[in-house]
């Protein structure tokens, strides 16, 4: 995060799994959308190509396969739980 805001201009969204929300309070946040395989909200930072989901496989199980990086969240290389986009909300 801190090299994101270091380039003067920060999205301020985070992808948290839905339990973020039960352990802070849900009114200071937007949910902005939500990690999934289509870019429905313009909002995925990358995209992998097919060449870097059958070498992460090879890497994760020592074999040929496909890990599809694109259908979740990813956090270094491995796909996570299915992530919300918040944004903190902020009082004018």
């Amino acid at each position: 995060m801190e090299e994101s805001s270091s380039r003067g201009r920060c999205s301020g969204i985070m992808g948290v799994s839905i339990t973020y929300l039960f352990k802070h309070c849900p009114e200071q946040f937007e949910i902005v959308g939500m990690c999934e395989n289509m870019d429905l909200y313009g909002l995925k930072t990358r995209v992998y190509t097919s060449d870097e989901c059958r070498n992460r496989y090879f890497e994760l199980f020592g074999k040929k396969g496909t890990y599809d990086l694109n259908a979740a969240g990813v956090v270094n290389g491995t796909k996570v739980y299915q992530r919300l986009l918040i944004r903190r909300v902020t009082k004018e």
